[in-house]
């Protein structure tokens, strides 16, 4: 067929087999001859076998993308067809298939995942956003043992999540922004270099007061080491007080997000 001695490897000389193997890690890998094929063949032909062996113990995927308009993004119907196609892209790169389902009568989804000996703990990772909207709250690993997430209502009512929102936010009080960078020129509390302190609004958010620090935003000094590369990590910490003045980490069973400006300025 063409291929040469280093494309097919090592040769088990007992049963005369050839070996391919798939150097990549995340998809199939292509493997094409070095020489054209011969007209003649040196050995009587026998029957064609082939058959494939699972060499590494673990295997990781490449992330596929779940992409949806925010038109279309408040019906699970919409999400079902989504998350599908983005498990379709994936059975095309290495040839397992997943598979999900909704139902409308229950409106919760469920994740199947393929029957195969060889493969043990098979698990779907999926971005906090993503599995908070299919109903699996914050948990992003899911597995046969978590497959089926929660009731997820694609009809809420404003009214009703912003009150919950508001009844939330009041009951924490007040949130502790903190950063774990390596220094920081703000008080430091806690073992961590504080930075704001949010406070609840009517609206049900949490937002940093424009007087709390004056004129002067709050800022920190990054390590020397970031910049050399192409992006920078900032890592945060959200602490709150419990009713004894004490202070913890900030654990919420419903999901939240932020939004800031974080502004750069290079110092000489």
């Amino acid at each position: 067929m063409g291929f040469s001695d280093d494309q097919i490897g090592d040769r088990n000389m007992t049963n005369r087999n050839f070996i391919f193997d798939n150097e990549e890690t995340t998809q199939f890998g292509h493997i094409t001859a070095d020489f054209p094929i011969k007209e003649t063949l040196t050995y009587k032909p026998v029957d064609f076998r082939v058959y494939c062996q699972i060499i590494r113990n673990h295997f990781f995927s490449e992330a596929v993308k779940v992409s949806i308009t925010r038109r279309n993004s408040f019906r699970n119907e919409n999400y079902e067809t989504a998350v599908k196609d983005a498990l379709d892209n994936l059975a095309q790169q290495c040839n397992i298939i997943f598979n999900v389902s909704y139902n409308p009568k229950v409106k919760k989804f469920t994740f199947t995942f393929p029957i195969n000996v060889n493969m043990r703990d098979q698990t779907i990772f999926l971005v906090p956003e993503l599995s908070e909207r299919l109903g699996f709250a914050q948990v992003t690993d899911v597995a046969e043992g978590n497959k089926t997430g929660e009731r997820v209502d694609d009809s809420p009512d404003p009214k009703e999540t912003q009150d919950k929102a508001r009844a939330l936010a009041y009951d924490t009080s007040v949130v502790i922004v903190s950063s774990l960078s390596q220094s920081d020129n703000n008080t430091i509390i806690s073992g961590a270099d504080y930075m704001a302190s949010l406070f609840p609004t009517e609206t049900g958010s949490m937002e940093m007061r424009f007087n709390q620090f004056g004129l002067e935003p709050p800022s920190m000094i990054m390590p020397t080491f970031a910049t050399s590369l192409p992006t920078i990590s900032t890592t945060f910490s959200l602490s709150t007080f419990l009713d004894n003045n004490t202070l913890t980490d900030l654990k919420w069973k419903d999901g939240a997000f932020i939004i800031g400006i974080l502004r750069g300025v290079d110092v000489v």
